[in-house]
């Protein structure tokens, strides 16, 4: 259907309609010459954290170069047992999420393999990581393998370094946006890697869960090396206690 509206106006007209997902359906069906620009915001954020999702993905959209995958700034996945190798190559066309969620539980008592994610999208600014059981050796490797990386989140009921502990690369992102950290082991394994970064860490916030006595001198730890860049610390403990403090200039 032919319109006598300029293309500019027919994209604020969408652009209008971004957090209206019904009327923005309706609109890929007005014209073909709408759905570039409905499918910006439609497809924005992806949740592919249900196994049958991403078959469902698949199957809508067979072919990735036709795919809406380059609309997604927000992607979150989970159950990510890939049975191909194809699988993981279909992952990869997600290549300008800014915002990446990965939820991680154990199958049949194998942990999932992060490795299919490392280096998914060079734009990709915040990382929250989800789980029940995590190696941090792989969690670390897949925080340095995106170098603009700002904003992290990690939590997980038990977590583990490895047989053969975690060798950093020579270059890692700044982080210099939010932490948030609440494992239920403690954070020590955690911080300790973050301080060896090598290209440090500068959050300007931090939210912290406490657990033990030692959770309190590393996140002394934390604050001290971000000491110039930070504005704010947010801790709970496990009693449900809550301090926030502002971090004066």
């Amino acid at each position: 259907m032919s319109c006598p509206l300029p293309q500019e106006i027919l994209d604020l007209i969408v652009d209008h309609l971004h957090d209206n997902t019904d009327s923005l359906e309706s609109c890929c069906l007005v014209s073909k010459s709408w759905i570039h620009r409905v499918r910006k915001h439609l497809f924005a954020a992806v949740n592919l954290r249900i196994r049958g999702r991403f078959e469902r993905w698949k199957k809508t959209f067979p072919d990735p170069t036709n795919s809406p995958t380059h609309h997604a700034r927000t992607l979150t996945i989970g159950d990510f047992n890939f049975a191909t190798a194809a699988d993981g190559c279909f992952i990869s066309t997600f290549c300008g999420i800014v915002r990446l969620h990965v939820l991680i539980r154990e199958l049949y008592h194998r942990r999932i393999p992060l490795a299919p994610l490392y280096g998914l999208s060079p734009v990709i600014r915040s990382l929250r990581v989800g789980a029940i059981s995590c190696n941090l050796s792989e969690i670390f490797d897949l925080i340095c393998s995106f170098p603009l990386l700002e904003d992290l989140s990690l939590f997980s009921s038990t977590h583990d370094i490895g047989d053969e502990g975690w060798n950093a690369p020579s270059t890692s992102p700044r982080l210099t946006g939010a932490l948030k950290l609440r494992m239920s082991g403690g954070i020590q394994s955690t911080t300790s890697l973050l301080l060896g970064l090598p290209s440090g860490i500068h959050f300007t916030k931090i939210a912290v869960s406490w657990n033990d006595e030692e959770d309190v001198r590393w996140t002394m730890c934390l604050v001290s090396r971000c000491s110039s860049t930070l504005e704010s610390l947010y801790i709970t403990n496990d009693i449900g206690v809550f301090l926030s403090v502002s971090v004066p200039d």
